[in-house]
């Protein structure tokens, strides 16, 4: 059975391309102005589904900004047409991306801090995904207990030890580390070992 899907940026009729755009206009820089809390507008407005599919968003946001996707813009999220409802479900997750270095903004906006990639920020948007900050927290530490397993998996699926050295070289910096308790107090980078809370 072949899907229907459209991109968050077809959604919030935001450019999806540099056509869209006038001369020397930055793709990149004119989807940022966008964030979650837009594409979660739009699953409202359009999903099927929205309560289950506003938690898996916000699950993906809290993933992307963990391991430094610099290329997590609209185009990455999509939406599947179900059919003959003419509403949408949000679609499995693709092109999920490391690259190196810690990015100090994350492509789009996240929370009340814009697009800093902090816990503090992740969990200041929660309300809008229907998430009590408690129930945040806990997907927080799930995604952060999820990826500091990442080596094991790959083992797992017979990845070879050059290529291990390689995506480690990809992670920010601090990634992988123990967990530790962090304050809310102050932004903590979602990259830091600081990152999950107990």
């Amino acid at each position: 059975m072949r899907h229907c899907l459209r991109g968050a940026a077809s959604l919030l009729r935001a450019p999806r391309s540099i056509r869209e755009l006038p001369n020397g206009a930055n793709l990149r820089e004119a989807q940022a102005r966008y964030s979650y809390a837009d594409i979660a507008k739009a699953l409202r407005r359009v999903g099927s589904n929205v309560k289950e599919d506003l938690v898996e968003l916000y699950r993906r946001m809290v993933f992307n900004c963990m391991i430094g996707n610099r290329d997590d813009h609209l185009c990455n999220h999509g939406f599947l047409l179900e059919p003959g409802t003419g509403r949408y479900r949000l679609s499995p997750a693709f092109d999920l991306a490391l690259h190196p270095g810690n990015p100090s903004l994350h492509p789009i906006a996240i929370g009340r801090q814009g697009r800093q990639p902090t816990l503090e920020n992740v969990l200041s948007i929660a309300p809008t995904f229907g998430l009590k900050v408690e129930q945040a927290r806990q997907i927080c530490d799930q995604v952060a207990d999820s990826v500091q397993s990442w080596r094991t998996v790959m083992i797992r699926h017979g990845v070879k030890s050059t290529d291990l050295e390689w995506v480690e070289g990809l992670l920010p910096k601090g990634f992988g580390h123990a967990h530790h308790e962090a304050s809310l107090s102050a932004p903590v980078s979602i990259s830091s070992p600081s990152w999950a809370l107990r």
